[in-house]
């Protein structure tokens, strides 16, 4: 391709953010520079390209075109594995050894110091078996986990296992992994290893298909597990090799690399930090400093002779950065999933002393899908967090200010064309918003809790980020919840079907505002009025539809304004009966403004709905649904939007007798992880097997969809009438009582076998 090769690592970035179809302007606010230097950087890649000769659009879309066909790939995984920041290095019989033993039903833990290079080796182990494992493979970091309920939620969050009523993670991520041909890397376990290795025996004793590979400084204690210590470079092969590659253009003589490989052990971490100062010192410079720092550390010194290396290694390079740097690197600490550069200027330092962190190594650069992210190896992070001292609580207060104004800002940007960018930064910023989160909740801040978890509702809710209903449930628990995440809370017990319990926690909700009036009132009272109609209060909730009204009118969010406009055009709520046209209108012309693919999507699903009610017909709509929403969704990856597309026209077609769209919808549902409405969904199926008579097959379903509901009884629901029809067949106690055995797994496989 003519100049692709000549791109530099900006003029890539930014041709990647084109190729994602985002204006200058949104470019400029993702790679945080200004719109001037993107403008000067487009101008150059025109001209490396070529492409000056046509109009600025067809020049865009060719100089697209020419990004995608070099096969470029800017994302921060392959396949659910980090992706590498550079090639391995190291000996290929230690990889084949390590490829060869991964296996189902067994764990392979690779152990050894830290900055002994156990993730590099497991991530390039789980990229040569990938291809082994049809259900994929799945990468644990549990780094930020400090007990076993850390480490269960670290893995629910990942697995997208659905909430427990019982409380069982634990037998929702079995009931996942059962029958799966996938493997988990676990990464990080020392801190932890109790619980890794309670998680890890219960997976391989239920789940022989499943294989795992774990890294620890020491083994887990399991029969099914084989220990493979991993060592440290050769030096005179693989450690000069590693430290050649760190100095860059520098020319340094193989025998000096040689001898600092050696003094340094051959220890991959302690090497990049040295390699790092070689680009500006002599290597003689480098090879005294670090004589001298070895010997002070080792003198009368107990730790193994690998760990002094390392701490003296990271002491050394903490030691030459200038106070601003040292105290910066200390401060990044604070940091979880990795930071960018408005992140640091809030919490660390200026750029320039960024800039120079990442030149020494101790913070390494990922030029990713959502930017240029930094982040620090966990060893060195430590090592941080150790130096931060007294600065500790200033820190930790600054990362929390911080990350409540990016929520904030996320939010306000949410509804509109930006909403696919928002979404990838909600996902980077996903760990520092916990960070935060846990922060604001032990010192007590109503408000910092509320922002931070009001903020991400939206995005939460629309991608079924099930670990945002533990922060509102966590924040309502501990008595640090205002209005924002009480009306949270709401939403995620509505979708359990527990309406009493979202009424009260909307009540609660209102209660905290002056009035019903006020603007923080908004959301706690829509969801309040869907609450009382799901419990048959309908008078209660019809009350409410004047607040409302002022709500969708005039309310300064637009999000709350085009939520509580969407209640009101909720035709089967039927809340606002007299108006419901002039609310569909408002919604269509407010959605038209916004942009958003989600809203655009979820507004013309209840366009086709009034559509049919104007006698469009059941096949017509579920067409127009399946051709022209769902696909809408689907390119949005709002799972939420999507399954709500998906449940309406098999809704639709098993209302004409048509039962063929039940099984995919509910296989589409399981791989979605839409909980909620994949039950909602098998209430369908329900009826198709009554209607059928397979009884059998609805006792079975209806004993697993009953026995984690909850008392109140949804209006629209057909399981008291089935329920009742049952009661005569003599064998449905017993296929109900053999349902409710069932994890969510089987439950699915019976849908889609009798479908």
């Amino acid at each position: 391709m003519p100049g692709a090769d000549e791109l530099t690592p900006r003029e890539n970035d930014v041709l990647g953010a084109m190729a994602d179809g985002l204006s200058n302007d949104a470019i400029a606010r993702k790679l945080h520079l200004a719109p001037k230097t993107i403008e000067s950087v487009i101008r150059s890649i025109f001209i490396k390209l070529d492409i000056l000769g046509s109009a600025d659009e067809n020049r865009r879309v060719r100089a697209v075109r020419i990004f995608l066909d070099t096969g470029q790939d800017r994302g921060t995984t392959i396949g659910g594995l980090p992706r590498p920041t550079g090639a391995f290095v190291g000996e290929p019989t230690v990889l084949d050894q390590g490829v060869a033993a991964v296996a189902p039903g067994r764990v392979v833990t690779l152990t050894g110091p830290g900055g002994v290079g156990k993730t590099r080796l497991a991530i390039e182990v789980a990229l040569r078996v990938k291809p082994d494992f049809t259900d994929g493979v799945w990468f644990l970091d549990l780094s930020t986990a400090r007990d076993r309920s850390g480490v269960l939620m670290a893995v629910a969050a990942l697995l997208g296992t659905p909430p427990n009523p019982r409380g069982d993670v634990m037998s929702s991520i079995l009931g996942w992994s059962s029958g799966r041909d996938a493997l988990f890397v676990v990464d990080n376990c020392e801190h932890v290893l109790a619980a890794a290795a309670e998680f890890v025996a219960a997976i391989l004793s239920r789940c022989p298909t499943v294989a795992v590979l774990a890294t620890s400084r020491q083994p887990l204690g399991l029969a099914a597990e084989v220990a493979k210590a991993v060592h440290p470079l050769n030096p005179a092969s693989h450690g000069v090799e590693l430290l050649r590659l760190c100095a860059r253009s520098a020319a340094v003589a193989d025998d000096a690399l040689e001898r600092i490989a050696r003094m340094l052990d051959g220890l991959p971490l302690a090497l990049l930090l040295a390699g790092s100062r070689l680009a500006t010192l002599p290597a003689a410079g480098v090879e005294a400093q670090m004589r001298d720092c070895l010997h002070l550390l080792h003198r009368d010194a107990a730790a193994p002779a690998r760990h002094l290396t390392l701490a003296a290694t990271l002491d050394w390079s903490y030691r030459l950065l200038p106070d601003e740097a040292r105290d910066a690197f200390a401060r990044c600490s604070v940091f979880e999933g990795g930071l960018d550069l408005p992140a640091f200027e809030a919490v660390a330092g200026p750029a320039d002393v960024l800039s120079l962190l990442v030149d020494s190594s101790l913070v390494s650069l990922d030029r990713g899908g959502t930017g240029w992210r930094y982040s620090l190896y966990e060893t060195a992070r430590r090592f941080a967090g150790e130096r931060l001292g007294a600065q500790t609580d200033t820190a930790k207060a600054d990362h929390l200010r911080h990350f409540r104004w990016v929520a904030a800002g996320l939010h306000d940007r949410w509804p509109s064309a930006e909403q696919p960018e928002v979404d990838a930064s909600f996902d980077a910023e996903w760990s520092n918003l916990r960070t935060a989160l846990v922060v604001a909740t032990e010192s007590g801040d109503v408000g910092a809790v509320d922002d931070i978890v009001g903020s991400s509702f939206p995005f939460a809710q629309h991608r079924v980020r099930d670990e945002h209903r533990v922060w509102a449930a966590d924040a309502c628990a501990l008595g640090v919840a205002g209005p924002p995440t009480l009306a949270a809370a709401a939403n995620w017990t509505l979708l359990d079907g527990n309406f009493a319990a979202a009424a009260a926690l909307a009540s609660k909700g209102v209660a905290a505002c002056v009035s019903t009036e006020a603007d923080a009132a908004a959301l706690p009272v829509e969801r309040l009025t869907f609450a009382l109609v799901s419990l048959g209060r309908r008078d209660e909730a019809v009350a409410l539809v004047p607040v409302m009204r002022a709500t969708a009118a005039c309310h300064p969010d637009p999000f709350v304004r085009w939520s509580t406009r969407f209640q009101l055009a909720n035709g089967r709520l039927a809340l606002d009966n007299d108006r419901l046209v002039e609310h569909m209108e408002a919604l269509t012309e407010l959605t038209a403004a916004l942009l958003s693919p989600v809203l655009r999507a979820r507004c013309a699903l209840f366009q086709v709905q009034i559509d049919l009610m104007g006698g469009e017909s059941l096949a017509s709509v579920a067409h127009r649904i399946e051709q022209d929403i769902a696909p809408i969704a689907r390119a949005a990856n709002s799972p939420e939007t999507e399954g709500w597309c998906l449940s309406t026209v098999a809704m639709l077609r098993t209302m004409t007798g048509d039962d063929t769209a039940l099984g995919p919808t509910i296989g589409r549902l399981y791989e979605l992880r839409y909980w909620a409405m994949l039950w909602m969904t098998a209430d369908l199926a329900l009826t198709a097997f009554m209607r059928r008579d397979d009884h059998e097959g609805a006792a079975r379903l209806l004993g697993f969809l009953d026995r984690d509901s909850h008392p109140d009884t949804d209006p629209f629901s057909t399981r008291p009438q089935i329920r009742a029809t049952l009661a005569e067949v003599p064998a449905a106690a017993r296929w109900m009582a053999e349902g409710a055995a069932w994890e969510a797994p089987e439950a699915v496989a019976f849908i889609l076998s009798r479908c």
